[in-house]
C-alpha cells in the first residue's frame, strides 16, 4: 500500500512539475512578446494610397482635405464632384482605411480624406418621436463618439468590436457587431446626408418611400453612390455589464448560443463566441460563449456619467490590461505553445471579471492586436455560415488547415 501511495505521489508530483514547466514557459513567451513587440505601430498609410492590410497600393492624382468650416467644406466637395464628373474622372473616399481589399482605392483618383474637422462634429443626444438620436459627422471615429455619448449616459446601438474606425466607413460597409438579435448598423440609422455624383445633396430618411432604394444601397455601398456627410444614429442607454462565459463545442455551439443568448430571458447587451485554434484535440473543436449581462437592467445610468475615464471606478479596461492582452495575443502568433497557453488561460479565466460599462467594452482599439512587424501581413477573413451549418463547415475546413502548415490562424475577436 505504501508503494502504491508513493508511486501515485510521484505521478502527481511529475504532473505538477510538468504543468509548472508549461506555465513558466508560457509566462516566458508572453514576457518575450511584451518586450520584443515594437513600441510604436507601423506608419499609418496615406489617404488614398493604401489601407491597413498594406497589400494594396495606389497612386491618387491628389488627396483632398476639405476646409475646416462645414459649410465651406460641403461647397468645396460639390464643386469638386461636379468638375470631376464633367471630366469623367474618379473620386475615392477614405476614413480610417480599415476596409481592406482595395474597395475604395484607385490609381489616378481624387482621394477625399473625410477625417477632417468639418465632418467630425458630434451633437448632443435629442429625442425625436421618443427615439434618442445623435447627429454625428461621417469623419468622426467611434472612439470620439463613445467618449461624447458616455458623458450623457448614452451608448452606441450597433458598431464593430473596435473603436478606431470612422462612422461613415462603418456605414459604408454596413458593419455588424456583438449586439445580439440585431441586424447590422443600417438598422440604427434614422437619416443621413449624402453628396451624389451630380453634386446635389440629399437627405435620406428611414421609412420615407422615395428614399428606400438609395438608403439601402448606400449602407454597405463602399462609397460607390456618393459621399456620406453626416448621419443621425439611434443610441441606447449606457449600462453596466458582468461577463459570463459558457463552454461549448463546435458541434453544439449554435444550439448553446441560441439558448444562452438568442432566446435567453436575461438582459444581455453584448455577446460573441470563440473557437479554439490551439493545436491538438482542441483545434476548431473546443469553443466558448461569452455574454455581457446587465447588472441593473431597469436602471439608466445618470446623466453626465463618466464610465470611461473615471479614476474612482474601473468601468473600462485600463491601458495596462490592453497591453497585457496584446502580449498574450502576440505570443500566440506563429507559436503553438502560445496558442495552447492562450486557450488554456481562456478556459480557466476567460472574460469573467469585474463589472464594466457598455462603453468601456466598445471603446477598445484594434491596436491591441494589430501587427507591428513590417515583414508580415495579417489579413481578416470573414465567413458567413448559417448556424446549423457551422459544424459541417468546420469539419470540412479543419483538415485543410491542418494539412497546410503555412497558415497561421490568430483569431482576434468574436
Amino acid at each position: 500500500m505504501f508503494k502504491i501511495v508513493r508511486v501515485v505521489g510521484r505521478v502527481a508530483l511529475g504532473a505538477l512539475l510538468a504543468a509548472l514547466l508549461v506555465a513558466i514557459s508560457y509566462v516566458a513567451l508572453v514576457a518575450y512578446a511584451w518586450f520584443a513587440d515594437p513600441r510604436t505601430p507601423l506608419p499609418e498609410p496615406s489617404a488614398g494610397q493604401g489601407d491597413f492590410s498594406r497589400l494594396t497600393h495606389t497612386v491618387p492624382a491628389a488627396t483632398i482635405v476639405p476646409d475646416r468650416d462645414p459649410v465651406k467644406a460641403i461647397e468645396q466637395l460639390r464643386d469638386l464632384v461636379r468638375q470631376t464628373a464633367s471630366q469623367h474622372g474618379k473620386i475615392t473616399i477614405t476614413g480610417s482605411r480599415h476596409s481592406m481589399g482595395g474597395h475604395t482605392l484607385l490609381d489616378g483618383s481624387l482621394s477625399i480624406d473625410m477625417r477632417c474637422d468639418a465632418f467630425r462634429r458630434i451633437d448632443a443626444v435629442i429625442n425625436r418621436d421618443s427615439i434618442p438620436i445623435v447627429h454625428v459627422g461621417a469623419g468622426a471615429t467611434w472612439h470620439e463618439l463613445l467618449t461624447a455619448l458616455d458623458r450623457e449616459g448614452w451608448s452606441v446601438a450597433v458598431m464593430q468590436s473596435n473603436d478606431d474606425f470612422t462612422v461613415g466607413g462603418s456605414i459604408s460597409v454596413n458593419c455588424h457587431g456583438w449586439q445580439p438579435n440585431s441586424p447590422p448598423i443600417a438598422s440604427t440609422i434614422e437619416a443621413f446626408r449624402i453628396l451624389l455624383p451630380d453634386g446635389s445633396m440629399r437627405e435620406c430618411q428611414r421609412g420615407r418611400a422615395e428614399d428606400r432604394e438609395l438608403f439601402g444601397a448606400v449602407c454597405g455601398g463602399y462609397g460607390l453612390l456618393g459621399i456620406i456627410l453626416d448621419v443621425d444614429l439611434r443610441v441606447v442607454p449606457n449600462a453596466l455589464y458582468r461577463a459570463e462565459e459558457f463552454p461549448a463545442t463546435y458541434a453544439n455551439w449554435a444550439e448553446r448560443f441560441d439558448s444562452r443568448v438568442t432566446k435567453s430571458a436575461d438582459a444581455i447587451g453584448l455577446a460573441y463566441g470563440r473557437i479554439s485554434i490551439a493545436p491538438g484535440p482542441w483545434f476548431l473543436r473546443d469553443a466558448r460563449i461569452i455574454r455581457f449581462v446587465s447588472t441593473y437592467p431597469n436602471t439608466k445610468l445618470g446623466d453626465r456619467t463618466n464610465t470611461l475615464d473615471n479614476p474612482a471606478r474601473q468601468l473600462a479596461p485600463k491601458s495596462w490590461e490592453i497591453n497585457l492582452a496584446r502580449a498574450v495575443f502576440r505570443a500566440s502568433a506563429g507559436s503553438d505553445i502560445g496558442k495552447l497557453g492562450r486557450w488554456t488561460l481562456e478556459r480557466i479565466h476567460g472574460q469573467t471579471h469585474r463589472v464594466v460599462s457598455r462603453n468601456g467594452i466598445l471603446r477598445t482599439p484594434s491596436e491591441w492586436f494589430a501587427n507591428r512587424d513590417p515583414k508580415f501581413t495579417e489579413i481578416l477573413h470573414e465567413y458567413f455560415v448559417p448556424p446549423n451549418k457551422l459544424a459541417e463547415f468546420l469539419n470540412q475546413i479543419r483538415p485543410i488547415l491542418r494539412k497546410d502548415g503555412e497558415i497561421d490562424l490568430l483569431r482576434s475577436a468574436g
